[in-house]
């Protein structure tokens, strides 16, 4: 049965739709493109050494939760969609939550991922989606007649939370 060694959670800020889960020591222009058409395709994607998530919103924030496990764990309860299933290498055994020019996501910065350095399976799961993305075009068609564009993104970014992650991360075991 799988134990659960560490659990890391905080909201990160979209940039560009996307936020990135990749090693604290791979340059971080490197195999991007890849993983980035994969998210489009399915909300996450992988090259290997990056792992992009694709949001619902380029202002709601979302919220982000990473469970480390010694081995492969049951999947979440009800309400989650995916998983998508990924492969990431890691140099160090520590990743980090990159918000591109925004920066690491507070409290995402430096998440060990406790059997060193090597190969890992992460199962990322979703909900949450579609209601964000709902509610930021009703507050987006609601202000089409205004000219306060401050109140329109400050409306938007309080959907903070609503577009919600869980990846469920364990070392890979080779056969």
């Amino acid at each position: 049965m799988a134990r659960t060694l560490a659990r890391h959670a905080g909201i990160v800020h979209p940039d560009y739709r996307m936020f990135e889960i990749r090693d604290r020591e791979w340059d971080p222009t490197i195999d991007a493109r890849e993983a980035i058409e994969q998210s489009h395709r399915q909300v996450a994607g992988s090259s290997g050494r990056v792992i992009v998530v694709t949001t619902a919103d380029w202002l709601a924030p979302c919220h982000l939760t990473i469970e480390v496990h010694d081995e492969q764990p049951p999947p979440p309860g009800e309400g989650w969609h995916g998983p998508v299933v990924l492969p990431l290498h890691t140099r160090a055994g520590v990743v980090r939550v990159d918000q591109g020019t925004l920066g690491d996501a507070a409290g995402l910065e430096e998440i060990d991922l406790a059997a060193g350095p090597g190969e890992y399976t992460f199962a990322v799961h979703h909900r949450g989606r579609e209601e964000a993305r709902r509610r930021a075009d009703e507050i987006r068609e609601a202000a089409e007649d205004t000219d306060d564009d401050d109140e329109t993104i400050a409306a938007v970014k309080a959907l903070a939370g609503i577009e919600r992650y869980l990846m469920q991360v364990w070392p890979m075991r080779h056969r």
